[in-house]
């Protein structure tokens, strides 16, 4: 509000609350012991006293928001979404260097499958290999070539009927 206890006011670092806020911090911080006119700004840490507050003189509608301890919530929540979108970027660069390398290893194994399959296909309907040409001695016209019946080679004549 713009007055009372909860009057706007500011730290000698130039931070702003609401002086029932800042009292109760200081009691906060100093629960160890001290009287609790002594402490940190909640924000920059700097030291200062109760006595160092100085009231602020706004403009009507401008105030001290009683938020309840939602501005520490909300930066421990910016925080925390500042290393999950960190998290999730490394998690992105490791999935693309996976799809990349999966990828190589598809066209290595496509290319080793084609290979296997025509080595296959060449041992299985090998190709005619020509004979190579059988070099005849030219025929001498003088030669004469007499070609008569041989018996079987190596068969015996079947033995003679016998008699009576």
């Amino acid at each position: 509000t713009g007055g009372g206890r909860h009057r706007l006011v500011c730290l000698p670092c130039g931070h702003l609350f609401g002086r029932s806020c800042v009292v109760e911090w200081f009691r906060t911080v100093n629960e160890g012991g001290g009287d609790g006119k002594k402490g940190k700004c909640p924000v920059c840490k700097k030291g200062c006293a109760l006595k160092d507050l100085r009231v602020l003189f706004a403009p009507l509608g401008l105030c001290a928001a009683d938020d309840g301890g939602r501005g520490e919530r909300e930066e421990q929540l910016a925080r925390e979404i500042v290393g999950l979108r960190n998290k999730l970027e490394i998690e992105k660069r490791k999935r693309k260097a996976a799809a990349n390398k999966a990828s190589d290893f598809k066209r290595l194994t496509d290319s080793y499958a084609r290979e296997l399959k025509e080595l296959r296909s060449a041992t299985a309907h090998p190709a005619p290999v020509p004979a190579p040409p059988v070099a005849h001695p030219a025929p001498d016209p003088a030669a004469r070539v007499v070609l008569a019946p041989h018996p079987p080679t190596g068969l015996a004549a079947p033995p003679a009927p016998r008699a009576g």
